[in-house]
C-alpha cells in the first residue's frame, strides 16, 4: 500500500481523456451516484468495483464564471418515480437561459418532494443538481464498499464525497453564449 503523493492534487484533469456526459443522456438527464473528480489525486484515489460498471465523464456546467467543465466518476443508475418527476422539470430548466432555477428555486423545488439538500447544496451548479440521500430517488439497495475497492491506497485517502446527482443537459446553454 502506497500513499498517493500530493503533488497530484495541482495536476489539472484532461477533458480528452474523459467521455463526455452526452452519452448517457436519457430525456435530457440521468441519474449519477459517486465522485467528482477535481485532480489527478482525486482520479488515482477512487476505484469503484467493476461489477457496478463505473463511467468516467466530463460534464459541462455553467458557474458564476461562465462555461466550464467537471468531472465525474461513479455509476449511472435508474431512478425511481421521485427521480423521473424531478427529472423531467430539472432537465427543462436546464436547457435554457430563460428557465435556469437559481440556488434557491432548485432548493425549494426538491424539498416540495422531501428531498434533502442540506448536505450536499455547495456542488449545485446549473444542470448539476447534488441530493444528500440516494435512497430518495433508487429504490435498491447499494453496497458502499464497492465504491472504496483501491486496495494501493490507504483508505483515509480512498474516502471521499460519494454524492447523488441528478445530471441534465446544458447543451443548449452553450449555444446561447
Amino acid at each position: 500500500m502506497n500513499m498517493l503523493p500530493s503533488v497530484l492534487i495541482d495536476k489539472e484533469l484532461r477533458v480528452s481523456d474523459f467521455k463526455l456526459s452526452s452519452e448517457f443522456f436519457e430525456n435530457f438527464s440521468f441519474l449519477f451516484y459517486g465522485f467528482e473528480l477535481k485532480s489527478e489525486y482525486d482520479n488515482k484515489r477512487h476505484s469503484i468495483h467493476k461489477s457496478l460498471k463505473p463511467k468516467k465523464f466530463a460534464h459541462l456546467v455553467k458557474t458564476k464564471n461562465g462555461m466550464d467543465f467537471k468531472f465525474f466518476y461513479g455509476v449511472i443508475l435508474k431512478g425511481n418515480k421521485v427521480y423521473s418527476n424531478i427529472a423531467k422539470q430539472l432537465a427543462f430548466a436546464s436547457h435554457k437561459e430563460e428557465y435556469t432555477l437559481s440556488f434557491n428555486n432548485y432548493r425549494h423545488m426538491m424539498s416540495e418532494y422531501d428531498v434533502n439538500t442540506s448536505s450536499s447544496y455547495g456542488k449545485y451548479s446549473i444542470g448539476l443538481y447534488p441530493f444528500d440521500d440516494i435512497k430518495e430517488m433508487y429504490n435498491k439497495d447499494i453496497d458502499h464498499h464497492k465504491f472504496y475497492v483501491n486496495k494501493k491506497v490507504p483508505m483515509f485517502q480512498r474516502v471521499g464525497g460519494l454524492t447523488p446527482y441528478i445530471i441534465c443537459n446544458t447543451e443548449n446553454l452553450i449555444k446561447e453564449l
